[in-house]
């Protein structure tokens, strides 16, 4: 399902991903205007899913060192394009192994300056 992400409102997507299964997301995000949102200003890409109580069961970010990977945080894991407003994150199926059931996530960009929530729903991990 493709779904059209604007950076001036988050958009509620709703995910679907099989337990040790490798995860791949690719997102277009754009301005209100329909040009690409120019990610490359953002130091700080992550992607979190936790459950009701705020527990994380799995966080991917864009930088940092992968050598620091361990369960539940894993660095090196999104990746983007600058002037063409596409974020790209990835899990390993080693990754997506934590446990079955209905999650909420959301993926937030940041720099020095400026917070913003692109996107955000249910992540439901299937067997």
């Amino acid at each position: 399902m493709a779904s059209k992400i604007s950076s001036d409102i988050s958009s509620n997507v709703d995910i679907t991903s099989r337990k040790g299964d490798s995860f791949y997301l690719e997102a277009t995000i754009t301005n209100a205007d329909g040009g690409a949102f120019d990610v490359g200003g953002y130091s700080v890409m992550e992607f979190i899913v936790t459950n009701s109580n705020g527990s994380t069961y799995l966080k991917l970010n864009r930088g940092g060192s992968s050598a620091n990977n361990h369960s539940p945080n894993y660095y090196q894991m999104i990746a983007h394009n600058d002037d063409g407003g596409v974020v790209t994150i990835q899990a390993t199926d080693d990754m997506m192994n934590f446990p079955i059931g209905t999650y909420v996530y959301y993926l937030r960009i940041s720099s020095a300056n400026y917070t913003h929530t692109m996107l955000h729903g249910k992540f439901k991990l299937i067997s």
